[in-house]
């Protein structure tokens, strides 16, 4: 066994010496990695404890090596998995969100993520594009759709009960409006004067409109 992992520990003095020849600062920081990795394996092995705890902790250094090496490894696998993995567009989480939140809207979130899933579905290609043109992340891109989507609800007349005033759900309807525009501030969606003036001209047809 010692010799074995004498050989594995040469192999690692020979490649950090092969990176040591080689030019430009990665090459020292390679090298350095193996040197810490080779070390790491081999000195439980080759050093010789003289008393009983001495040869407990190597024992117990040795089975927790063995033991959390495929654990990183396959962490470090899941790890290129999830970032090689296309981003998708995806309307469940915000719906649940957006259910809870505003419970007076159930009607109209009944059609509104029926419709919504059917966009995503049949446009998730271009929405991943039109995410990664606007710099928002794909799974955020479901507030933006339904931004404008009740953007036109509030413009559409049905949520008043006279000129200026909403009713009880357009109330909610103004309030998920407003929440909505908040996200798409955060994620920088417009330009930044752009988001005052959407407000003011909201709040403007509201008051004149119905």
């Amino acid at each position: 066994m010692k010799k074995f992992l004498l050989g594995v520990g040469g192999l690692f003095i020979f490649i950090i010496i092969l990176a040591a020849c080689l030019s430009g600062p990665w090459a020292w920081n390679f090298g350095t990695i193996l040197g810490h990795i080779a070390y790491a394996i081999a000195w439980p092995f080759i050093y010789e404890p003289q008393s009983t705890a001495g040869r407990l902790i190597q024992i117990l250094f040795i089975w927790a090596l063995i033991f959390t090496i495929p654990i990183l490894i396959v962490k470090f696998i899941s790890y290129l998995k999830n970032k090689t993995k296309k981003a998708k567009v995806k309307p469940l989480k915000i719906e649940q969100e957006l259910r809870a939140k505003f419970p007076l809207l159930e009607n109209y979130f009944n059609d509104a993520f029926k419709w919504l899933r059917k966009e995503v579905k049949n446009k998730q290609d271009a929405l991943t594009a039109a995410a990664k043109t606007k710099g928002v992340s794909a799974e955020n891109m479901s507030y933006v759709l339904l931004f404008f989507q009740v953007t036109e609800q509030l413009k559409s007349g049905e949520w008043y009960v006279h000129r200026g005033m909403l009713n009880m759900q357009g109330e909610d309807m103004y309030a998920l409006w407003k929440y909505l525009l908040e996200k798409l501030e955060q994620y920088k969606y417009f330009p930044a004067e752009d988001f005052a003036q959407r407000r003011k001209e909201m709040t403007e047809w509201i008051k004149t409109n119905g």
